[in-house]
C-alpha cells in the first residue's frame, strides 16, 4: 500500500504558537460567531492598531495626541452643557437653538482639531465613504432588536412625560413645525456620532487601542443622566454596539442614521400614546 501523502492526511495538522493540533471543526455556536466578530476580532483590530502607531511614532507623541482629544472633548461637553442655558422664545426656538449649539459643539472643534491639529484625515474618524452600503445589514438588525424594548417603554410614564421634545401646542397635529424640529434633532445626532464615536473613539485607539471604546461609552452615558433611567441604561448598551461596529467598520454613518431612527421611532410611540397619530 501506498504511503498516504501530506495533502490526504486528515485532519490536516497546521502549526500553532511552536505546538501542532488538529483544528476545531466543530461548528461554532451563532452566540460564538457574534462574539468572534464583534468583540474578538475588534479588539485584535483596534489593538493592532494602536501597536502600529506606536511602533511608527516618537516617544510621548501618542501621549500627546491622546491628551489634545480628551481636553478637545472636555472643552466640547462644557460647552453645549452651558451654551444653551437661559433660552427663551417658542418651542421651536428653544429646541432649535439646543440643536444648533449641540451640533456646532459636536462638530466645529473636533473637526478642526482633526485636521490642523492631530493632522489626520476626516476618514480617520469614520467620515469616510467607502464600502459604507456594505454595513447596513449590521445596524438593520441592530434596529430590529432595538425597536421592541423602545415599544414596551414607550407606555411607561416616564417616557410619556420626556418625548416627544417637541410640546406640541394643543390641536397643532403634526405642523411645519415639528418637521422642521424633526431635521434639525437629525442633524443633532448626525453630530452626536461624528463627535463620540468618531473624534473621541478614533482619537483615542492609537494610544489606548480597544480601551478607548470603554472610555468613549462613560461621557456618552453620563449627557444621558436627565433622561429616563431605563434610557439612561440603554445608552450604556448602544454605545457599546455603536462603537463597536465604528471600530470594526471604521465609518460613523450608519449609525447615526440608526441614532435618528430610534429616535425618531421613540417620537412617533410618544405622539401615538398622546392621540396626535393614530
Amino acid at each position: 500500500m501506498d504511503e498516504p501523502t501530506t495533502s490526504t492526511l486528515t485532519p490536516i495538522v497546521v502549526e500553532l504558537g511552536g505546538a501542532t493540533r488538529a483544528p476545531d471543526a466543530t461548528p461554532r455556536s451563532w452566540g460564538a460567531q457574534l462574539w468572534r466578530r464583534y468583540v474578538v476580532e475588534v479588539r485584535d483590530d483596534a489593538n493592532a492598531r494602536a501597536e502600529a502607531a506606536r511602533a511608527a511614532t516618537r516617544p510621548g507623541l501618542l501621549d500627546a495626541r491622546a491628551a489634545v482629544v480628551l481636553v478637545t472633548v472636555a472643552v466640547c461637553l462644557t460647552f453645549t452643557e452651558f451654551a444653551t442655558r437661559g433660552i427663551r422664545g417658542s418651542e421651536l426656538h428653544q429646541l432649535g437653538v439646543w440643536a444648533l449649539v449641540q451640533s456646532a459643539g459636536y462638530l466645529v472643534l473636533p473637526l478642526v482639531v482633526t485636521r490642523f491639529v492631530l493632522r489626520s484625515s476626516l476618514g480617520d474618524i469614520g467620515l469616510g465613504i467607502r464600502n459604507v452600503a456594505s454595513h447596513v445589514r449590521e445596524y438593520a438588525v441592530l434596529y430590529a432588536v432595538a425597536a421592541p424594548f423602545v415599544v414596551a417603554v414607550s407606555f411607561s410614564a416616564a417616557f410619556q412625560d420626556k418625548y416627544p421634545f417637541y410640546d406640541l401646542a394643543p390641536g397643532e397635529g403634526l405642523s411645519h413645525r415639528i418637521w422642521i424640529w424633526w431635521v434639525l434633532y437629525a442633524v443633532q445626532f448626525f453630530a452626536l456620532e461624528t463627535f463620540f464615536r468618531g473624534f473621541l473613539l478614533h482619537g483615542l485607539v492609537p494610544r489606548l487601542g480597544y480601551a478607548s471604546l470603554f472610555v468613549m461609552v462613560v461621557p456618552y452615558n453620563m449627557i444621558h443622566y436627565g433622561k429616563p433611567w431605563p434610557e439612561a441604561i440603554a445608552a450604556i448598551v448602544g454605545a457599546l454596539a455603536l462603537g463597536s461596529l465604528s471600530l470594526r467598520n471604521r465609518s460613523i454613518w450608519w449609525g447615526a442614521a440608526l441614532h435618528c431612527t430610534i429616535a425618531g421611532t421613540m417620537d412617533a410611540f410618544a405622539l401615538w400614546h398622546a392621540g396626535v397619530i393614530l
